[in-house]
């Protein structure tokens, strides 16, 4: 690792992050489009899978909000279509507070990672 000597990194050593980051979030933006998992980000998906989405939550509550956030992060993150869909499907799946609370911290560190 370079270091300067104000112990920040170095400018090639930033750009060559910034740049796996890059090539790493218009890797995911890619295979999302090319398998055309935006289908799965729709109202009308949503509405069809509501009902074993509440039952998985009513067995593994933790589990299931760990892995809604994560898919959360991820949408913002790499700033897929469909992070509306998400938002709203927080609501409707776990309540309007623990929903709020949910997209809260998961948009929260999804942006922070979109900008790093």
């Amino acid at each position: 690792m370079s270091v300067t000597s104000g112990g920040t990194a170095s400018k090639p050593l930033r750009s060559a992050g910034r740049s796996s980051a890059l090539a790493g979030s218009g890797g995911i933006v890619a295979v999302f489009l090319a398998f055309d998992l935006t289908r799965y980000l729709t109202l009308e998906q949503l509405q069809e899978s509501q009902e074993a989405f509440r039952e998985h939550y009513r067995h593994a509550p933790a589990t299931t909000i760990a892995a809604f956030a994560s898919v959360y992060v991820l949408a913002i993150a790499v700033s897929i279509p469909g992070a509306t869909i998400l938002t709203l499907a927080a609501g409707a799946l776990f309540g309007i507070w623990t929903g709020t609370v949910i997209v809260s911290f998961a948009s929260t560190i999804g942006g922070t990672i979109a900008f790093l």
